[in-house]
């Protein structure tokens, strides 16, 4: 039982032993190892002198309120038991920058990377960064280890209990329901991990985004439905209807409940929110044939299909131009359920949930996006409601340190005549709250037309604090300084 749930966890196994290699480089002696079963830990290692570091991996599937919670659970193990040094793996810098920002006060010796940057590690790499040693500075393992202080581990974790293995199990159909995570090949991982974040995204579209062609997307899909991991959804009432839907891509039940393995998550929550089960008699109210939804969060994406396929549309047009050129880069792209923002603002709490949120490189430089893709704010009334969360939210104090770099906020249309009128009013609306000394945010303008047309990175943006530059490219506001950026 306990080996069983190593290989169900078998990414965080692998991560851990990455540490342990780099880290044995630069100790004199062997290093001691215990896996933990619950926790906030995934494991402890114990170095020869008897130091110990806790590890642990935050995986993507692992929501927002969870990660914080098990990191709330790290500072009230340090306040009891006087808890030492751990390290912490987190998907993406995003997440990597809001915990740094949380953790600042805190006595706990907590150093974070990136698990892109600890998948692909070699030894004596610079990718540790410490909320109390200067965490805009990256440290080597060497230097982490170098400051922790000789302390006790807690008491081990209670041993497993022996459990019964259930039906239906991930990869029954081949017997092996535990070797999933070993057994999954490349693009398959990747296609899984970007479907659990945009689900009910077009094949065209997922291979667009991974930067893949059609043929090795059409490959991983197929090992994917061999192991029961996705199911391919057809809406329409008609043929005709569901031939134009095209097909999209969702997890299965196995396919989250190999998410939930994998990241330590509940899988009853992964089900709640994203849950779709066989029926035949099918969804009625949503024309979808032989399933039916279950999942709240997918519900509404697939009640709002339309907006669902822009949102798609947009940010796997944007992944691709960055795989194309040479100073763009596309770090990291979160969607709502992984990055919303609640705040207080004149003595009311407030909540953001940009449509997408990224971080892109441009010449070497952090590049935050957040997205709003808009069917509905082609109005001004509408487009005014949109600007006055921004405004709130740049207006709040605790909100200025969410990100590396001041944020664009990117608004995108259907088409360019919604994208035109809503320019010239967000322009006269950004300046009468910069007259008032509000905190106005950087705001861009553009359309699917013109994206279609320009691309992505081309000229088809509007900036409504500078509309005499007419469409400029995505990289103006970082060439034309303080005559285009908000304040």
């Amino acid at each position: 039982e306990w080996r069983r749930s190593l290989l169900r966890q078998m990414e965080t196994v692998a991560t851990c032993y990455r540490i342990a290699i780099d880290a044995s480089s630069h100790c004199q002696g062997r290093l001691s190892w215990r896996w933990e079963r619950s926790g906030p830990l995934d494991a402890f290692m114990t170095l020869p002198d008897e130091r110990t570091l806790g590890i642990a991996r935050f995986g993507s599937a692992l929501p927002r309120r969870s990660m914080y919670s098990r990191l709330g659970s790290l500072i009230e193990m340090h306040r009891r038991n006087g808890f030492f040094a751990a390290l912490l793996v987190v998907p993406g810098p995003i997440e990597a920058h809001g915990i740094l920002e949380r953790m600042k006060g805190e006595g706990l010796d907590l150093s974070v990377a990136v698990e892109r940057d600890v998948r692909n590690m070699r030894p004596g790499d610079a990718l540790w960064r410490n909320h109390v040693y200067r965490p805009d500075t990256a440290f080597a393992i060497e230097g982490v280890i170098g400051s922790v202080v000789r302390r006790p581990p807690p008491s081990p974790s209670a041993s497993p209990k022996r459990v019964a293995m259930a039906d239906g199990l991930i990869g029954n159909r081949e017997g092996e329901p535990d070797l999933v995570s070993c057994s999954l090949a490349q693009p398959g991982g990747r296609m899984l991990d970007t479907l659990a974040d945009w689900p009910l995204m077009r094949l065209s579209y997922l291979a667009e985004f991974l930067g893949i062609s059609m043929e090795h997307a059409k490959d991983g899909r197929a090992q994917l439905a061999r192991l029961g991991l996705v199911v391919g959804l057809r809406f329409g009432r008609t043929a005709a209807e569901r031939q134009e839907s095209e097909t999209r891509l969702a997890l299965s039940t196995d396919g989250l409940r190999y998410l939930a393995w994998r990241d330590r998550t509940r899988l009853s929550d992964l089900t709640r929110f994203w849950g779709v089960h066989p029926d035949e008699q099918g969804d009625v109210a949503l024309g979808l044939p032989n399933y039916r939804i279950v999942g709240s969060k997918l519900r509404v994406l697939a009640r709002e299909l339309k907006h669902t396929e822009g949102v798609h549309r947009f940010i796997s047009a944007l992944a691709s131009s960055c795989h194309r050129a040479d100073e763009w880069g596309l770090v990291e792209m979160l969607p709502p359920h992984r990055w919303e923002r609640w705040f207080h603002y004149n003595n009311r709490r407030y909540g953001l949930k940009p449509d997408a949120t990224g971080e892109l490189s441009w010449q070497g430089t952090n590049v935050t996006l957040m997205l709003e893709y808009e069917e509905r704010a082609i109005k001004p009334v509408r487009m005014n409601e949109r600007l006055l969360r921004y405004r709130r939210y740049f207006g709040a104090l605790e909100t200025r340190r969410d990100f590396q770099s001041y944020p664009m906020v990117a608004v995108v249309f259907p088409d360019s005549a919604a994208a035109s009128r809503c320019a010239a009013y967000a322009s006269r609306e950004m300046r009468r709250g910069r007259r008032q000394g509000q905190r106005v945010p950087l705001l861009l303008i553009g359309s699917l037309s013109g994206l279609d047309t320009e691309g992505v990175l081309g000229q088809c943006w509007l900036v409504p604090s500078n509309l005499d530059l007419g469409a400029v490219k995505l990289e103006t506001p970082f060439t034309h300084g303080p005559n285009i950026k908000a304040g």
